[in-house]
């Protein structure tokens, strides 16, 4: 392994140097701001492209090897794979899946050739489908006494805000206008999204620079990530509801909750559900992004009261312009939510009081294995906010009633609503007797 990792770090290295010089070598170009520019005009050694992460600067400046590693990266190769193969000729029969819109949308940046110089589409998701189009700021970005904020009027995407930076990652790991993850492309093959920003986070190769090691910033990962996703999560599923109610295809069984139909019927006594208010013989609403949510906004009865009123729609298959209307209603209010999670602290005894609320709350995530990932990791965020806060944390039991948790959901179609309670139980239990 440790070979492997030589040669790697010798591979980095050559492709560092070659893109130095081309670099290097080219004038500065004019400022054009909504172009792409690709990922030469970042890899330079002496900007982004450092094989070391440097603890001296603002940024860590090994960004271009970190992202050689990142899933991100081998987005469109990963196109070329039999499985995406497969999808495609469901969807457009004879057309590869490099070929298909639908998957190049969120599979690459596909962007018309007027918004594209030095763009490649091989190369995935690369830096400018996070940080935005680079040719209204790139050849500033660097001087001194050039700001942050300039750089977002120029085009940079502000990713320093947690709001901002979940709607990026939602545009493709949720749905945005002409591109989704509906019922016709899980039928296809497509595999069923799930998106929670902190977790999702964490389970990258870290290009940036953790809160504690930047004190002059206001902290917008961990837990606040974590709160500030759900409310931006649900707004935006909100908008892409009403994007399917406006939509030729209605209703959009994506929005539903799939065990309303997928579901053995040699036993169908679980699905009648103590509590389930509305009406009956008809996919449910899958709210799952709401689900923790209501633990975080706090007492907000009209909230409650548009939700219900939206799940009711949602019930009775309503016409699809009230469907429409409504949600975007409710994802009206969700700004205001989003703000007030990001100024919360999120201590000791805020974290502990959620965690006995999720798992007292057992009804919402039995129904619905959405729902029951959703908590499963906002479970997980909040308990590495008490071990930050408190590193004996770690012994809880908290920690491996957590880990129950996850192994329930390894193969979501084989969710065990009854295990997963009890499951839930244990944690409740060892939150309960935890001792600050």
């Amino acid at each position: 392994m440790r070979g492997q990792h030589f040669l790697i770090v010798l591979w980095m290295l050559a492709a560092v140097s070659s893109v130095d010089a081309q670099v290097d070598d080219e004038p500065l170009r004019e400022v054009r701001p909504g172009v792409y520019v690709g990922i030469s005009s970042c890899a330079n050694g002496f900007c982004h492209g450092a094989v070391e992460p440097l603890a001296e600067t603002a940024v860590l400046q090994n960004e271009y090897p970190t992202w050689m590693l990142d899933p991100h990266r081998r987005a469109y190769e990963r196109l070329a794979g039999p499985e995406f193969q497969a999808v495609a000729e469901a969807l457009e029969p004879g057309k590869k899946a490099t070929e298909v819109k639908l998957c190049l949308g969120c599979h690459a940046l596909d962007v018309p050739p007027q918004l594209s110089d030095g763009l490649y589409i091989e190369d995935g998701i690369s830096c400018e489908g996070c940080h935005g189009p680079a040719g209204g700021w790139r050849d500033r970005h660097f001087e001194e006494g050039w700001t942050h904020a300039q750089s977002v009027r120029a085009g940079m995407k502000d990713l320093r805000d947690p709001a901002r930076r979940g709607e990026v990652c939602l545009a493709c790991h949720l749905g945005a206008e002409g591109r989704a993850v509906d019922h016709r492309l899980i039928a296809a093959g497509h595999p069923r999204l799930f998106f929670e920003l902190d977790n999702a986070a964490g389970a990258l190769p870290r290009h940036w620079k953790l809160d504690a090691e930047r004190p002059d910033r206001p902290a917008s990962h961990g837990v606040r990530a974590w709160a500030v996703g759900q409310a931006v999560a649900f707004r935006e599923g909100l908008e892409q509801l009403a994007r399917h109610a406006e939509s030729g295809t209605w209703p959009e069984f994506a929005e539903y909750n799939c065990q309303s139909c997928h579901h053995s019927l040699a036993d169908a006594a679980w699905r009648r559900q103590p509590g389930y208010r509305h009406q009956g013989g008809l996919p449910r609403w899958s709210a799952a992004r709401a689900a923790v949510l209501r633990h975080l906004a706090g007492e907000r009865e009209d909230l409650d009261r548009a939700m219900d009123g939206l799940g009711r729609l949602m019930a009775s298959m309503g016409p699809r312009e009230q469907v429409a209307v409504k949600a975007r209603e409710l994802a009206g209010r969700l700004d205001a939510v989003a703000g007030e999670l990001a100024k919360k602290r999120w201590t000791k005894d805020e974290v502990r009081d959620t965690m006995r609320r999720l798992a007292a709350d057992r009804e919402p995530f039995l129904t619905d294995v959405a729902a029951a990932e959703q908590l499963a990791f906002a479970l997980q965020s909040l308990m590495s906010r008490r071990v930050e806060l408190d590193r004996r944390q770690l012994r809880s039991t908290a920690v491996a009633a957590i880990d129950g948790l996850f192994s329930e959901l390894d193969d979501p179609h084989a969710f065990d609503r009854e295990r997963f309670d009890r499951r839930l139980g244990e944690l409740e239990e060892a939150v309960n007797q935890t001792k600050e």
